[in-house]
């Protein structure tokens, strides 16, 4: 039998390690262990958590460029995965000049999971390409549902054109494991 102390202690463990499965595609127990480091070097060109590192993140995130070249940089928080929290991170040692981080470098997962806030099919931005964003395509083509924003994102083909093309690439994708929506030319 379990004791109520060690039953808590074991919740707050499960809490803590729940953001590391929920949110990590292919995390093992090693990406875990290993001690590995994020710098802030974007872009790669090594110089470290710089304005061009800045607008290097930026453009990831919500302009469908480049992923960095060393995902694990790219995590400034600790939890595994590069997204828009770490771009605020960023920002704001780059506009402040102020430590920002807990510690630095920053100890992070050997392998990092790049978020992109605006990703080609990712209409409903719940991180995850699936039937909710196929609906939300069809209800902005068909049903004078909200547009996308951006709308480059429902161009999942790349075509400059969003229409029912896009929807059989994004269904194909979906259920046919057909190939990845495409960053569209803006």
């Amino acid at each position: 039998m379990i004791s109520i102390k060690t039953g808590f202690l074991l919740s707050i463990f499960a809490l803590w390690l729940a953001p590391l499965y929920l949110h990590s595609e292919n995390l093992i127990a090693s990406d875990i262990l290993q001690d590995c480091y994020g710098n802030g070097d974007i872009n790669g060109d090594g110089s470290v958590r710089s304005v061009s590192d800045l607008f290097y993140f930026e453009s990831f995130l919500y302009k469908c460029g480049p992923p960095p070249p060393e995902s694990i940089n790219a995590d400034l928080n600790s939890d595994c995965i590069g997204n828009i929290a770490d771009f605020s991170l960023l920002q704001c040692f780059v506009v402040t000049g102020a430590s920002c981080f807990d510690s630095y470098p920053v100890p992070t997962c050997c392998r990092v999971r790049l978020i992109r806030y605006h990703a080609p099919g990712d209409l409903n931005k719940n991180g995850e390409i699936n039937i909710l964003d196929l609906i939300a395509l069809l209800s902005y083509l068909y049903k004078n549902g909200p547009i996308p924003e951006p709308l480059w994102i429902a161009d999942v083909n790349a075509n400059g054109v969003c229409n029912i093309v896009d929807v059989a690439y994004l269904t194909g994708y979906i259920y046919k494991d057909g190939p990845a929506p495409q960053c569209s030319p803006q």
